[in-house]
């Protein structure tokens, strides 16, 4: 099978877009993951690490994180 230079292009843009998108979430957990560890070093609770993160997943329903609702 054959595949023009111009669709190789693009099947490569396309892939480093993804690894991009990848390497990028990856980051956004691991400084997540450091602040949620930073707030439980400074007396928060598990329990309290949860409310919290549940509110904002409330905020991102509502649309005041991330896209409009």
């Amino acid at each position: 099978m054959k595949i023009s230079k111009a669709r190789l292009k693009e099947i490569i843009q396309e892939e480093v877009r993804l690894h991009q998108n990848e390497n990028v979430q990856e980051s956004a957990e691991a400084q997540i993951e450091s602040i949620l560890n930073e707030l439980s070093d400074n007396g928060f609770s598990n329990e309290g690490l949860k409310a919290m993160l549940l509110k904002v997943i409330e905020n991102i329903d509502a649309g005041f994180i991330g896209e409009p609702s």
